[in-house]
């Protein structure tokens, strides 16, 4: 258990829930099968519900709100409907909470467990909204079942998450315009996105996998004095399809125009994780020629950062 470093910011970044933030952990485990990811496969740690109880209580009065930095914190869902039955009968059910997921273990049980206990975001590696994609990365669940999992958060009052990869090796321009006709869709009902242009990779990703993608891999050389030879370290997976590839480097650096005039206008340079997110995809849907979807994504950006302004998820 940590505490963040606190926040002292005009804004309140939307996929926060608090100012001074509690980091706990109930176990490193995740369920996933993502071949890229570098969360652990076994777990190495896991404590009980009785114990993070007791150190949540001792220390109540230090936080205002609470983040769950488990990789996937319903991977046993009878501890997490332990741990939601007892924050639910606890003072601490009224601190904001958020969680990572794997979409898999998201059910409706939990859910509804979830919200007893006050539980304000679950953030969720959604990835893409195009089921080849998702093939791909190996998230082992359809499209279907993500919307799924959304559409009930958000009946039930909990925001997701969705975290994106945009860009990954197999992109295609009909899986981008899927992907974002979803992805502002739901961030127009109140979910908030993360969103990355690239398909990183680090020395901790599976040297199988590395071997495998090796010609398609950028590598980030690294020197130092007294060095033999530079190190070439793996950074991350372009697209295999030279024309989509074109359509990544026109949009990340109009995401990057769009970030100076967006700066200048409200006298910051420095955004939250949705907003540059929204940037990303309004600057995709410009370089696809989708006008009308990169406004909307403007339009979004505009009440996301109202909300920010008014720390609104407190």
């Amino acid at each position: 258990m940590y505490i963040l470093p606190q926040l002292d910011v005009k804004r309140l970044g939307y996929d926060q829930i608090g100012y001074k933030r509690l980091a706990v952990e109930i176990s490193n485990h995740c369920r996933g099968k993502c071949w890229w990811c570098t969360a652990p496969r076994n777990d190495s740690r896991l404590r009980s519900v009785d114990e993070l109880m007791d150190e949540l209580s001792q220390h109540a009065h230090e936080f205002d709100s609470i983040h769950f930095m488990d990789n996937d914190l319903g991977v046993y869902p009878d501890r997490f409907l332990a741990l939601c039955e007892r924050l639910a009968a606890s003072s601490l059910r009224a601190v904001p909470k958020l969680a990572k997921m794997c979409v898999v273990s998201v059910s409706p049980p939990l859910i509804s467990a979830a919200v007893e206990a006050g539980f304000r975001i679950f953030s969720l590696g959604v990835e893409s909204f195009n089921q080849n994609i998702l093939d791909f990365l190996s998230k082992n669940i359809s499209t279907a079942q993500i919307c799924e999992v959304l559409d009930t958060l958000l009946v039930n009052g909990i925001k997701p998450g969705i975290n994106l990869i945009m860009f990954s090796t197999p992109e295609t321009i009909d899986s981008l315009n899927q992907t974002l006709d979803m992805a502002l869709e739901y961030a127009q009902h109140g979910a908030y996105l993360n969103a990355t242009g690239r398909l990183y990779v680090s020395m901790i990703t599976s040297q199988r996998v590395l071997r495998r993608f090796r010609h398609l891999t950028h590598f980030e050389t690294v020197y130092f004095p007294g060095m033999s030879r530079p190190l070439e370290l793996p950074e991350y997976i372009i697209v295999e399809d030279v024309s989509t590839r074109r359509i990544q480097e026109f949009a990340l650096a109009r995401r990057r125009e769009l970030e100076g005039q967006l700066g200048a206008s409200v006298g910051e340079d420095v955004f939250s994780v949705p907003v540059r997110s929204l940037l990303l995809c309004g600057a995709i849907a410009e370089v696809l020629g989708r006008m009308d979807l990169a406004k909307l994504a403007g339009e979004i950006v505009e009440v996301t950062l109202k909300k920010e302004q008014d720390g609104q998820i407190l």
